[in-house]
């Protein structure tokens, strides 16, 4: 045990109120008003905040009406009955109105009845020799826009529209109708103008949700012209022309001042913009008197301090009884410290205090304890190593033998079982690299192959920069060992087994895929509910194995968190896949650097 070096003492009560007067109470007082100050400006920003998205909301209820008309004058366009009488394809009157009656105003009634969105459909027609049947037909002479809206609609170009926001006065909502061209198929030339008038309740509806509040007025603006205005806030003169122009450069923004908070948002396809002016302390209540709020403050500051220091005092006692007991024992040992009635913190402390002093004397047997089985454990180790020796050596005479009388299929087969029993016997490392672990793999298949000659093909392929992935051995042969047993040598038809390494998406991948047998449906599944963990291991275990999968599957786990085994069936292949994510790649090379 460090002997406590000795040095005066000092009251803990007294350096506590020191440091609290000088790092608490006096900064807290200073920057008080700092601190008023801040949360008005954050609560009239967060205010700002608020009703701009609320005016976004309100717009965005505009939308799917917006994508319904544009979606209905892209029908008109592509229906072929309508362009064909646009164009005058129908020469008798009697065939306009029969086609007219049979096909054009039931295509048309039929948006209006099931799209409430939509009031009316008109559509202008330019061509002086065909017949029009109003409603739905109008002459081109009926088109009401003014010349700078109609030099606009006249060069709109395919699949362009433009929208048109009128109102005969500006107390009163305003009307939308959206316009757009109709095209011959064959010549390509503009043959009608399509008009659709947007129903009154959606407007309605939009212009609810922005009057939120009666403290407000609604602008709405079309180009330059004012549209529409309420009269709910009586706004001065001289308050509207800097609005207007603090919001003139920007699509959608909001402005505040003392006075008024300003929202804004533009619409592109309409060419449409809506203000919203609401009156600022209608909306904004924080108390503006800082001296009243520093008194009351300050009062409850005290009252708590109080309270605080009559804690801290009843607590640093104990803290110093215990330092005294703790100085106060022999030296090289510590002595069990007396609980006390009172459970904290400081009585767990305590308690983990007595509990070490427990633990000591255990733990000290535990160490040589440990040391004696740590030399059996490295006597039986060395004596293990006798027997994989003997394989080896037994192997090697049996290879030289096959030799010298020319049998250099077994041979090989030999040669590669060596190499697979000498990966096994001898690898006590729990990791390897994906090399040694595809060299295994390929030993094993060499001996399959061997054994099936033609009825097993098999294909590798392996990235040459993930070679050097560490991983959890044994990993790959077992899942090729599954491929062999369960779907190759169940069939007697040449098969293919193909082995992937490879990486995409930043995940490193392990595919072993195979054309033999295919499992059973009910075994598919439930090995996939194994690997995904829906299943216990018990359920599954039968005399045809199961532990192999699940084995790697959470050894794969455990050296990468989010590793992944797949398994599954389609297109005539059963397919096993390993994936690795990225950041565990990265995360096991940083912890290994």
């Amino acid at each position: 045990m460090i002997p406590f070096r000795k040095s005066p003492k000092k009251s803990i009560s007294r350096q506590i109120l020191f440091y609290y007067t000088f790092l608490i109470l006096i900064p807290i007082l200073i920057s008080w008003y700092a601190t008023f100050c801040s949360i008005r400006r954050q609560a009239i920003s967060d205010l700002e905040l608020s009703e701009q998205t609320q005016l976004e909301t309100a717009y965005n209820s505009l939308l799917p009406t917006h994508i319904l008309v544009c979606d209905i004058l892209s029908y008109l366009q592509n229906n072929l009955y309508l362009t064909n009488y646009l164009s005058g394809h129908y020469r008798k009157n009697a065939d306009m109105v029969y086609n007219f009656k049979k096909e054009i105003r039931p295509f048309i009634r039929n948006f209006l009845q099931y799209n409430t969105s939509i009031e009316d459909i008109s559509i202008f027609c330019p061509n002086q020799d065909i017949l029009i049947l109003k409603p739905e037909l109008q002459h081109i002479e009926d088109l009401s826009l003014d010349e700078n809206m109609y030099a606009r609609l006249f060069h709109l170009k395919y699949g362009e529209y433009l929208w048109s926001i009128t109102s005969e006065n500006t107390d009163v909502l305003p009307s939308v109708r959206c316009y757009g061209k109709v095209y011959s198929p064959v010549s390509f030339h503009c043959i009608g103008y399509s008009c659709l008038y947007v129903s009154a309740h959606v407007i309605e509806n939009f212009f609810s949700l922005l009057s939120s509040t009666k403290n407000q007025t609604l602008l709405v603006y079309q180009g330059d012209t004012l549209i529409y205005k309420d009269n709910q806030l009586q706004l001065p003169s001289e308050v509207l022309s800097p609005v207007l122009t603090a919001l003139s450069e920007s699509n959608t923004c909001s402005y505040s001042d003392s006075r008024y908070l300003v929202n804004s948002l533009y619409i592109d396809s309409m060419d449409c913009r809506i203000i919203r002016i609401q009156d600022m302390p209608g909306l904004l209540s924080i108390d503006s008197n800082p001296f009243k709020t520093f008194i009351i403050c300050l009062l409850c500051l005290g009252i708590l301090s109080l309270f605080f220091f009559l804690y801290i005092n009843r607590f640093t006692g104990r803290i110093v009884r215990f330092s005294h007991h703790m100085e106060s024992s022999p030296k090289g040992s510590l002595l069990p410290y007396p609980s006390d009635n009172v459970c904290d913190e400081f009585t767990t402390l305590i308690h983990n205090y007595n509990t070490m002093i427990t633990c000591n004397t255990r733990l000290s047997d535990q160490v040589h304890q440990m040391e004696l089985l740590t030399k059996d454990a490295q006597y039986t180790a060395l004596q293990a190593q006798m027997h994989p020796h003997f394989i080896y050596g037994t192997l090697e005479s049996i290879r030289m033998l096959a030799l010298q009388n020319d049998d250099n299929e077994v041979e090989q087969m030999l040669l590669a079982f060596s190499k697979f029993m000498r990966y096994t016997l001898t690898n006590t490392n729990q990791t390897v690299t994906l090399k040694d672990e595809l060299e295994n793999t390929k030993a094993y298949l060499q001996i399959q192959q061997l054994r099936f000659a033609q009825r097993l093909t098999y294909n590798i392929h392996a990235a040459e920069d993930l070679l050097s992935v560490t991983c959890p051995a044994f990993i790959l042969q077992p899942l090729v060992e599954n491929a062999v047993v369960h779907g190759i040598a169940k069939v007697l038809t040449p098969c293919r087994l193909d082995i992937n390494i490879y990486r995409t998406d930043g995940c490193l991948k392990i595919s072993v895929a195979n054309n033999g047998e295919p499992p059973d449906p009910f075994r598919l599944k439930k090995v996939q509910q194994l690997l995904a963990g829906t299943k216990p291991l018990s359920s599954f275990q039968t005399s045809t194995g199961g532990f192999a999968m699940y084995n790697i599957n959470e050894r794969l786990k455990l050296f990468f968190p989010d590793a992944s085994l797949q398994f599954d069936s389609k297109d005539g292949y059963t397919t096993n896949i390993i994936t690795i994510p990225r950041k565990d790649l990265i995360n096991h090379e940083n912890t290994h650097c």
